[in-house]
C-alpha cells in the first residue's frame, strides 16, 4: 500500500486527535479518531518485481496507528 500525501507528512513526534464526530452508524454516538506515526528501524514490505510479488527488507520506514474512541455522554 502506498503512503498518501496526508500520511507521509505526519510528524513522528506528535499524536493527532480529531474533533468530536458523529458515528457512521448511530448519529447520536460521538467518536474521536486518534492517530500516531512513528519511525520503524526495520520492516518487511511486499513489492512487485517483473510481475512477481516479492517480500523485501526495508529500512527506516514509517508506521501508522489509528484508533476510534467512543465519547461518554
Amino acid at each position: 500500500m502506498e503512503e498518501s500525501e496526508y500520511d507521509a507528512n505526519r510528524r513522528i513526534d506528535k499524536a493527532y486527535i480529531s474533533p468530536s464526530l458523529p458515528d457512521f452508524h448511530d448519529k447520536a454516538v460521538k467518536v474521536r479518531i486518534a492517530s500516531k506515526a512513528f519511525q520503524s528501524p526495520d520492516d518487511y514490505v511486499f513489492g512487485t518485481i517483473k510481475g512477481e510479488v516479492v517480500l523485501m527488507h526495508a529500512e527506516g520506514t514509517k508506521k501508522y496507528i489509528k484508533a476510534k474512541f467512543l465519547e461518554d455522554m
